[in-house]
């Protein structure tokens, strides 16, 4: 009778040590719960808001992307500098503010400070229109070192990407 009851504690503690020990969920097994009920805020994979890209940032991310495949001579990295310096300076404009007013930086500065915003569906239709750019139309205006020309194969849906705040 007594080896009984020490089978019996031991099995009760074995499964206490498992039940202490499992990383289920909050709301049960198997899967994830929602965010109202685990308590998180549900965006584990995100950056936090300061640190996620900004419109400006998918933008020019999409360009050399497609410009990448396009040619894949061409570095993200060189382009993805390229567009963020002098000759990123040039499209402003092209996604709907004055030309020649904003620099890469200060589009990117207005759209975290609310002085410049973007319309979320001509953002949406500027992206869908990048991602399927003729690549001809890449190539006869952008090289590995010469991204000056990236302007003129930025689609026309993108004319009201962004816009001054009122």
């Amino acid at each position: 009778m007594a080896s009984r009851w020490i089978k019996i504690l031991f099995i009760l503690a074995a499964l206490t040590h498992v039940a202490a020990t499992c990383k289920g969920t909050e709301c049960g097994n198997p899967g994830s719960c929602p965010s109202d009920q685990s308590g998180d805020d549900g965006d584990e994979g995100s950056p936090p808001a300061d640190l996620a890209p900004s419109a400006i940032d998918e933008l020019i991310d999409l360009l050399c992307q497609r410009i990448n495949a396009c040619d894949e001579s061409i570095p993200m990295g060189s382009c993805v500098t390229a567009l963020e310096g002098i000759d990123g300076n040039q499209i402003g404009d092209e996604f709907g503010l004055a030309e020649g007013e904003f620099t890469v930086e200060e589009i990117r500065n207005g759209l975290e400070g609310g002085t410049i915003i973007a319309d979320d569906s001509a953002l949406a239709d500027c992206e869908a229109d990048i991602s399927v750019l003729p690549c001809d139309a890449v190539s006869s205006n952008v090289s590995a070192d010469n991204f000056s020309n990236v302007e003129n194969i930025i689609p026309a849906s993108c004319l009201n990407v962004f816009s001054l705040s009122e």
